[in-house]
């Protein structure tokens, strides 16, 4: 009874420390793309990247961390919901909750999913066409796949679900799309507001 107790105790805590730690990545967020929104430009050159309000590097970064944090997350709640039939967060019987296992493995693909992103090209400003996009976006899922199948031999090798890196790499292009396609909706809407409010302002 005791054991079950302090089991408890553990998942709930860790399950807070996930929430935190994804409501923070979030809030990073809103900081970059709000923070590039109303800074000045300095050039013609930065004037027309704002006139089409498209993140910088550091704003591009910070959308691919939110993604792998949701993509992480949605695929491991689906895999215990549809695959192992299971209550979310997994407990393995005479282990526990997984969650202290899932969030190291979090937090070694929130520092390389970025740098992947960053050596196959992803950030650099240039036209691409759509071969490219599904050539680069396979390639760096493969890196991911194979990243993450290196770190669960470092971090409870039989305990870390092979299933979940499939999830992921399911989940990760559809959290990029919905993650980039929200945070440029409402980057775009708060540039219209200002040059709204500015042109209110002159009259």
């Amino acid at each position: 009874m005791t054991r079950q107790v302090a089991d408890f105790v553990k998942s709930v805590a860790l399950f807070v420390v996930y929430a935190v730690f994804l409501l923070i990545s979030s809030i990073f967020v809103l900081i970059v793309f709000i923070g590039e929104q109303f800074l000045p430009p300095r050039s013609d050159h930065h004037a027309d990247r704002y006139a089409g309000w498209m993140p910088g590097r550091a704003g591009m970064i910070a959308m691919d961390v939110a993604a792998i944090i949701l993509a992480y997350l949605a695929a491991d709640y689906a895999r215990c919901a549809f695959y192992m039939h299971t209550a979310w967060p997994e407990q393995v019987e005479g282990y526990g909750s997984t969650l202290g296992i899932h969030l190291r493995m979090l937090a070694a693909v929130v520092v390389v999913w970025p740098i992947v992103l960053s050596v196959v090209g992803w950030y650099r400003p240039a036209r691409r066409s759509h071969s490219w996009r599904i050539r680069r976006t396979l390639s760096s899922m493969l890196i991911v796949g194979l990243t993450m199948s290196a770190v669960a031999l470092i971090i409870q090798r039989s305990l870390f679900p092979r299933a979940q890196i499939a999830f992921v790499l399911i989940a990760l292009p559809f959290a990029t799309a919905l993650v980039r396609s929200l945070t440029l909706a409402v980057g775009q809407l708060i540039r219209l507001q200002t040059a709204r409010s500015r042109s209110v302002d002159w009259v």
